[in-house]
């Protein structure tokens, strides 16, 4: 008898998160998923922080042969501590909502939280995900200084 598999994948982003078997597979930890998670070309992600400590995060279409930038929209958001496996905070637009600019913890008109969110610590770096229905998946790495900088798109 062949065993039963239970495969959880979000967007088809190509993550797995668990894998369950009745032949004891266990847990697959998420290490795989971060892997498959890489940013396609052609995108951006900018990073704002303010002295209060807000972050908002900008999405961009980049057309490297004119060096312009189209503001996209993205309809997931996913935020770790770079080298962990469980998101600090995760939200995901329902019936296909998608927005430009996303302000951590702070879930969009149309968006519903699936993990967190926990408080940003000043001095760790974060990796945020986001997805896009035209370019895909996009990444990127900030340290977050808990006052005001800017990483913009290069």
């Amino acid at each position: 008898m062949r065993p039963l598999v239970w495969t959880i994948v979000i967007l088809g982003i190509g993550s797995v998160l668990a894998r369950m078997s009745t032949a004891g597979a266990g847990v697959q930890s998420q290490s795989t998923a971060q892997k498959d998670f890489l940013g396609h070309g052609g995108g951006c992600i900018a990073i704002q922080q303010e002295q209060s400590g807000a972050v908002h995060f900008e999405v961009f279409a980049v057309d490297p042969s004119l060096g312009a930038l189209t503001p996209i929209t993205a309809y997931f958001i996913s935020v770790l501590i770079t080298g962990q496996k469980v998101p600090v905070w995760e939200a995901l637009g329902e019936d296909s909502e998608a927005v430009h600019r996303i302000t951590y913890g702070a879930s969009p008109p149309g968006f519903k939280d699936l993990i967190g969110p926990e408080q940003l610590i000043p001095g760790v770096t974060y990796r945020v995900y986001v997805r896009n229905h035209g370019i895909g998946a996009l990444q990127r790495t900030f340290l977050h200084v808990g006052t005001e900088k800017r990483n913009g798109c290069p």
